[in-house]
C-alpha cells in the first residue's frame, strides 16, 4: 500500500512474457563412461603405508624415498 503521491504506474515492459528459446539439439550423442587409467610411479612402487599404489606395490622395494619421508607408522 502506498499514498497516491508515491503510487506509479507499472511500466509495461514488466508485464512483457518471452517466447522461450528451444535450445535442445536435433540429435545429441550419448554422454560417454570415465575412464580412469593409474601409472606406476616411484612412490607408488614403494611398500610405504598410505603411498603405495594398489597393483603397483613392490614388498620390501626402498629406492630412498623412505629416508626423505617423515612418515611415522605406529603399528
Amino acid at each position: 500500500m502506498v499514498c497516491p503521491e508515491d503510487w506509479e504506474q507499472r511500466h509495461p515492459q514488466e508485464l512483457i512474457r518471452p517466447i522461450q528459446d528451444q535450445n535442445r539439439l536435433p540429435w545429441t550423442r550419448p554422454e560417454g563412461t570415465d575412464v580412469y587409467i593409474t601409472a606406476c610411479t616411484p612412490w607408488g612402487r614403494q611398500a610405504v603405508p598410505d603411498l603405495a599404489q594398489p597393483d603397483c606395490a613392490v614388498p620390501d622395494l626402498d629406492l630412498g624415498f623412505r629416508n626423505q619421508l617423515d612418515i611415522t607408522h605406529d603399528a
